[in-house]
């Protein structure tokens, strides 16, 4: 997200239609547009289960793997600063282990 919260991207683990998802919000696009996601990949998961979830970002490039057996590759334009987050929409989450690196040439 931008330092202001309005544009941005989101990877989200939907449960309901069981994927992946990656998607923008924000920017040119309205609220409709916003939370439909423009890439996705099968995941199956219950409610519940542990996941490991690895995301790497590298300038627009973003590549995010689960359980070590799904990978999503997309592209972050428009949006080289900002703010990195984990939540909750609508669930109860508990993330454990989080941590943040720079990569270094």
């Amino acid at each position: 997200m931008d330092d202001a919260g309005d544009t941005g991207y989101f990877l989200k683990l939907n449960l309901a239609e069981q994927k992946l998802q990656f998607g923008k919000v924000g920017g040119y696009r309205n609220w409709y547009v916003d939370h439909m996601p423009e890439l996705d990949r099968p995941l199956s998961f219950e409610s519940g289960q542990k996941m490991k979830v690895h995301v790497v970002a590298d300038k627009s490039a973003l590549v995010a793997y689960v359980n070590e057996t799904v990978a999503l590759s997309a592209r972050m334009y428009s949006n080289p600063v900002g703010r990195c987050g984990a939540f909750a929409d609508g669930a109860v989450a508990r993330f454990e282990n989080l941590g943040w690196a720079t990569i270094k040439p």
